[in-house]
């Protein structure tokens, strides 16, 4: 026969195991969604609690050529000219969004993207802006293209990083 005691303890194992079941059953973020939140720090420092974008402000994009996450020298001057705006405003957090033309595979695109973009960072790292302020890197590969067209003036447009001012 239990005794009172036995209850309790019985009952309150049985809850800890639902709570465990439950909290291990829940899905996980991918570690690519999962690193690429917003930290604390980057709150701390910015005072910027807003994930949307900041509107009227439009950084422009710098262009890549076919299969490239390399920067020519005519791009050095668009990432000079973002870096110089960041700097005037030192409370603005960028998402860099990698993008590819409609060329190649899903994953290749996605991959390419990705090294574009952080590519960017790199450079932007260089040019004295603080890497907390680039709180995200994303590709979306051949997935959001500026010009749908199946041309060599809409690949050009489309092989691009954005700069996301949040």
């Amino acid at each position: 026969m239990k005794t009172g005691t036995d209850k309790i303890v019985i009952g309150f194992l049985a809850a800890l195991l639902s709570v465990v079941l439950v909290v291990s059953c829940r899905p996980m973020e991918p570690p690519s969604v999962a690193k690429n939140k917003i930290n604390k720090k980057v709150v701390e420092e910015t005072g910027r609690h807003s994930v949307e974008p900041v509107s009227g402000v439009q950084l422009s994009p710098v262009h890549f050529e076919t299969g490239s996450d390399l920067l020519s020298n005519s791009e050095d001057s668009v990432l000079a000219s973002n870096a110089m705006w960041l700097n005037k405003n030192p409370k603005a957090v960028l998402v860099l969004e990698g993008h590819c033309d409609e060329r190649g595979g899903d994953r290749f695109n996605m991959q390419l993207g990705d090294r574009r973009a952080r590519r960017v960072k790199s450079d932007m790292i260089a040019k004295g802006i603080d890497a907390g302020r680039l709180i995200m890197v994303v590709s979306y590969g051949a997935r959001k293209p500026l010009d749908p067209r199946h041309t060599p003036e809409a690949w050009n447009v489309n092989r691009r990083v954005e700069f996301i001012v949040r």
